[in-house]
């Protein structure tokens, strides 16, 4: 029976199907148990994608109350921060109201004393916090990043590119310049 199978052409042959597509092009009917089985493939890839959809839905509302709630433990530090500086200030303010109302029975010095006093505690209170003054003074390099040139000025008697006047202090907190110090900048000329 092989032989004859094989001297007849090729279309008058019996391709066996190997999918339902190839099965629907023949005409022939898919067996039942086939069908059954694919029907039973297509319902666990639909429910492994409805798992799966489920999954990211959960995943992406923790997302959401994640960050919420690190939104809000953000503002929360950021209060208590701020209190804490705050209440680091406290004092000043209430000595410098004990200065005001002090001065209308007190003497000039004592009223200058005073006002130094609370000056220390002021600047106490910020290297507290752990802010210190920017290095400027006269002779001092210009730099950039921690002082603002606003104006210039030649002085013989001091280098090129210094510091010759401070205007305004700087404050830099750890590494990061808060304020730049507000500088006069030494120009030699080229002469």
């Amino acid at each position: 029976m092989q032989q004859e199978d094989q001297n007849k052409p090729v279309d008058e042959q019996q391709v066996p199907a190997d999918d339902a597509e190839a099965q629907a092009e023949t005409g022939e009917a898919m067996p039942s148990e086939e069908v059954a089985e694919i029907v039973k493939a297509m319902e666990e890839k639909q429910k492994t994608i409805e798992e799966l959809q489920q999954r990211l839905q959960r995943l992406q509302a923790d997302f959401d109350n994640f960050r919420r709630r690190t939104q809000k433990e953000r503002e929360e530090l950021g209060a208590f921060v701020a209190g804490d500086v705050v209440l680091r200030f406290l004092p000043v303010v209430d000595n410098m109201t004990r200065a005001l109302d002090a001065q209308k029975n007190q003497d000039p010095e004592a009223l200058r004393q005073g006002v130094e006093m609370i000056y220390r505690q002021l600047l106490q209170g910020l290297e507290q916090l752990g802010v210190e003054a920017v290095e400027a003074q006269a002779g001092t390099v210009f730099d950039p990043v921690c002082h603002e040139a606003v104006m210039m000025v030649e002085n013989p008697e001091l280098p090129d590119n210094s510091v010759e006047m401070v205007f305004e202090t700087g404050y830099r907190l750890k590494e990061r310049v808060l304020r730049p110090a507000k500088v006069r900048v030494n120009r030699c000329s080229g002469d």
